[in-house]
């Protein structure tokens, strides 16, 4: 039952490990600024907190415009005349 457990244990040492050493790891992103491109390095784990954040705030903005609208074509209206 000790040994057990103890693998347990190291089993979850390694993979806390191992997904913290991943999300540490150094990619790539582009940002344009006034048709001014650059390309920062920036960890692993920043990159998708910064897709989520963008993700979610766009769906929120995205049913602030349309509001109660019911069909597509409203709601395509909506977001271009906005």
């Amino acid at each position: 039952m000790k040994k057990k457990w103890l693998l347990w244990i190291i089993v979850i040492i390694f993979t806390l490990g191992g997904t913290t050493y991943i999300l540490n790891i150094n990619v790539t992103t582009q940002q344009g600024i006034n048709y001014q491109w650059q390309t920062i390095e920036i960890p692993l784990y920043l990159k998708i907190l910064d897709f989520f954040d963008r993700h979610y705030n766009y769906k929120w903005t995205v049913k602030r415009i349309t509001g109660d609208s019911k069909t597509e074509k409203e709601k395509v209206f909506k977001i271009f005349l906005q």
